[in-house]
């Protein structure tokens, strides 16, 4: 009996030297977040233009919220330097690197935000300006009582068909050094193989198809492209896809207006116009939080550290007990009450937080943040290193149960 005894007590150190470790290499704390982007509300970044009039993004994408998910930990090294409360450790150590995670996974909703907007506006402009051409072709023919629409979907100018003729302006659009000269010659194109094509119903006279009418396009495209901010001083373009950081950059420099220096809202020389929008959400967001939260933080940071001490030092406890006990000729020994405290405390810590985050901070948002950007959710999942010995801690129960029947019989033996 005092063999398995001894097994028992070797298992026992195992699991205690295996929880130590874990206390400590494991992240001290961590969060598995998801953040709901409110597609609505970003789609009001886009100017108001009559071309953006009845997009709805939220039906083509069919949901009101787009989710990233993203991952972040503090490890055992990064805590001592945060303890002291102190906002610029925390924002280095901390909050920087995880706002940065963020906006890079935020660019995959943002293009598709953006792509569809554009790719809308200049198929409302193409498709406005095809239906005119051909009505006054049509007035100029003078012998069908045909509509223009008729007449288009009779030659097969149907949606798909203007849907790819506004894909192949938005590629010109987008190009590097793209014009708006190059975007016209370009609209100018597409407008003339849609007039030869109409030509083919033999309903239409496309004659005063003209110069005159191609300023008057350009009129319009450029109208157009100067309400949505994309015709440079010096005619060339932005690049279109980039257009939604643009406006995001815009609102974010706005917003941060007389809250911090000058310069730190100007676009800097070598960054794209995603990487400024990048930058000022980062700056936006550490502006944005309450010192408060970073008092929290710090107090936090100090009482886990204090837990996962107190935790390892029980655990080692354990270990050290059990070492003497099993070289010694009575093997058997006990679970001290001070296991079971610091135990309980630890289970809190690592199991409850966890079903706590599962279950409860869902619910929970962080208004300061989500009330001046377009986010409409943020789920907070918190991990931290007392977790896996927590459960290891729920597998001693059962073990201590099976050690004390073991043990009894023991000292029966004995006497």
């Amino acid at each position: 009996m005092k063999l398995i005894v001894r097994i028992f007590n070797i298992v026992i150190m195992a699991l205690s030297l295996l929880a130590t470790v874990l206390l400590f290499t494991t992240p001290t704390f961590s969060f598995n977040s998801n953040v709901g982007i409110n597609v609505k509300k970003f789609s009001e970044f886009v100017p108001s233009t009559p071309y953006t009039e009845g997009m709805k993004i939220e039906e083509m994408l069919g949901t009101e919220e787009i989710h990233v998910g993203i991952k972040f930990a503090v490890t055992m090294k990064d805590v001592p330097s945060v303890m002291s409360a102190d906002r610029d450790t925390i924002n280095k150590t901390m909050i920087s690197p995880n706002v940065d995670d963020l906006t890079a996974l935020l660019h995959e909703p943002v293009d598709l935000i953006t792509d569809y907007a554009i790719k809308t506006v200049m198929k409302n402009l193409a498709k406005e300006e095809i239906e005119k051409q051909v009505e006054i072709a049509k007035n100029q023919y003078g012998a069908t009582e045909s509509t223009a629409q008729e007449i288009m979907e009779e030659v097969g100018i149907d949606d798909e068909y203007i849907t790819n003729l506004s894909n192949n302006v938005y590629l010109a659009a987008n190009e590097d050094e793209a014009t708006i000269d190059t975007l016209t010659n370009c609209l100018y194109e597409q407008v003339d193989e849609t007039l030869a094509k109409v030509e083919e119903s033999g309903c239409v006279d496309t004659s005063r198809y003209n110069e005159e009418s191609k300023v008057d396009i350009k009129n319009k495209l450029v109208s157009a492209f100067d309400q949505l901010k994309l015709v440079k001083e010096d005619g060339k373009l932005q690049k279109i896809s980039q257009i939604s950081y643009l406006y995001l950059s815009d609102y974010l420099a706005q917003q941060l207006s007389g809250k911090v220096e000058d310069e730190v809202l100007v676009q800097k020389a070598d960054e794209t116009v995603p990487q400024y929008a990048d930058r000022l959400i980062s700056v936006f967001v550490l502006t944005q939080i309450p010192t408060p939260v970073y008092q929290i933080i710090g107090y936090t940071s100090l009482g886990i550290m204090v837990a996962i001490i107190a935790f390892a030092a029980i655990w080692l406890a354990i270990f050290g007990i059990c070492l003497y006990k099993t070289l010694s000729k009575n093997p058997g020994m006990k679970f001290g009450v001070w296991f079971w405290i610091i135990g309980a405390f630890q289970l809190i810590l690592g199991l409850g937080i966890t079903i706590a985050g599962k279950f409860a901070l869902p619910k929970v948002k962080i208004p300061f943040i989500m009330d001046a950007l377009p986010i409409k959710s943020i789920v907070l999942a918190p991990r931290t290193s007392a977790l896996i010995p927590s459960i290891i801690f729920i597998g001693f129960i059962a073990l201590a149960i099976v050690y004390v029947i073991i043990r009894s019989f023991v000292r029966k033996e004995e006497r």
